[in-house]
């Protein structure tokens, strides 16, 4: 070999080596991200939370999986199994037909606490002779409650229907696009485009999609995606709020021109419109069963057992009490017994160590508090002066 040849020779062994040395680095660091990956994944469902399978309802909008294993410990710990309706409840019996039935949000929901400790398992054992059916999930609006009765109604027959509402669902009505339908005298006949949650687009399917099979992302969504979601509903509606304005000048004009045909269509603007949406919601359910009311209101727990009611909260139960008022339904509200047993004990019924004490949802000893509620206001219903 001459020397040329092998000055060549030399100048590329080093290099050839240079180039086939990171790959095995490449796959050895790719290994490492899918074990560490796996390893967060086993950690989070072991521990934390465990992914979030859905269905989707073509009224309901989104539920849990029905006959699902579920796990959650970012409010409260619970671990539970969904019934064949898709309800943090035990499986509804065969041929049942006299139940109660209660209705609701993520208060009834209750992923917060463990299926032993929640309002259905102490009224189970206060009551062992009468049958009793949560139909909860977070974040549905009392416009949706007739429709929820129905479904769960393909399954069981039910005597009492006992809606637990909070100060949020104020928000869930006036933030809605339903159109009120009202008769020549004012009073509401008909709601149309009820709130109702439809598949959002292959891009948000495709990240249920991983929030159905990864806790990891399931965490991503609970953190993050409902956040941002919070914030845009906040923006939509501030969008909503201008195109009132704006519209207020031909508002008069459509409504004489309604006026002439005897109904006209509006959405909600403020509480005497919740008042009447409501009143409109319980005489609607009335069709299918007698109707109590239970209101949940957010108190503030402070030093020396004194505690006090949150203004948008105590804004809410005058509206929804001046509604039970004049629907005639039997309602009690929760403002009472939840101060009374913060002064008899020192712990607040709401909240959590993992997000604070006196915060959030309803803990084991407020949801004492919600089933004996539930068993007054069923045996002994009162219906709320008007205070309208």
């Amino acid at each position: 070999m001459t020397a040329p040849a092998k000055i060549v020779e030399v100048l590329r062994r080093p290099r050839a080596t240079a180039l086939s040395a990171p790959i095995p680095r490449l796959a050895t660091l790719l290994l490492a991200a899918i074990a560490a990956t796996a390893a967060v994944e086993l950690a989070l469902r072991l521990l934390v939370l465990s992914p979030s399978p859905t269905v989707t309802d073509p009224v309901l909008g989104r539920l849990l999986k029905p006959n699902t294993h579920y796990r959650q410990s970012a409010e409260g710990f619970s671990s539970f199994t969904t019934n064949a309706l898709g309800f943090n409840d035990a499986p509804i019996p065969a041929g049942e037909k006299n139940a109660i039935l209660v209705l609701g949000d993520s208060y009834i929901e209750a992923q917060q606490v463990d299926p032993a400790d929640n309002f259905l398992a102490y009224f189970r054992r206060q009551n062992p002779d009468r049958a009793i059916i949560a139909a909860g999930r977070a974040g549905l609006s009392p416009l949706s409650y007739d429709d929820l009765a129905r479904y769960v109604a393909r399954r069981a027959g039910f005597q009492q229907i006992v809606v637990v509402l909070n100060s949020s669902d104020v928000k869930d009505i006036l933030e809605s696009d339903v159109q009120v339908q009202r008769g020549p005298d004012g009073k509401i006949v008909s709601l149309a485009n009820r709130e109702q949650q439809r598949p959002e687009g292959i891009e948000a399917d495709a990240f249920r999609f991983l929030v159905s099979r990864s806790s990891i992302f399931a965490l991503i969504n609970e953190k993050f995606i409902e956040t941002l979601k919070a914030n845009a509903a906040a923006f939509r509606e501030g969008i909503r709020t201008l195109r009132r304005h704006l519209a207020s000048a031909t508002a008069t004009s459509a409504a004489d021109q309604a006026a002439g045909s005897g109904s006209t269509a509006a959405t909600p603007k403020g509480l005497p419109d919740v008042v009447d949406v409501t009143e409109f919601l319980l005489s609607e359910l009335k069709r299918q069963a007698a109707v109590e009311v239970v209101y949940v209101p957010l108190l503030v727990y402070r030093s020396g057992r004194t505690v006090d009611e949150q203004a948008d909260s105590a804004a809410a139960r005058r509206a929804f009490t001046c509604a039970a008022a004049r629907s005639m339904t039997p309602m009690v509200a929760l403002n009472e017994p939840l101060t009374r047993v913060f002064q008899e004990t020192g712990e607040p019924p709401n909240g959590f160590s993992n997000i604070g004490l006196g915060l959030g949802h309803l803990n084991a000893l407020g949801h004492q508090v919600l089933a004996r509620a539930i068993a007054d206001v069923v045996d002994h219903p009162s219906v709320p002066q008007s205070g309208c």
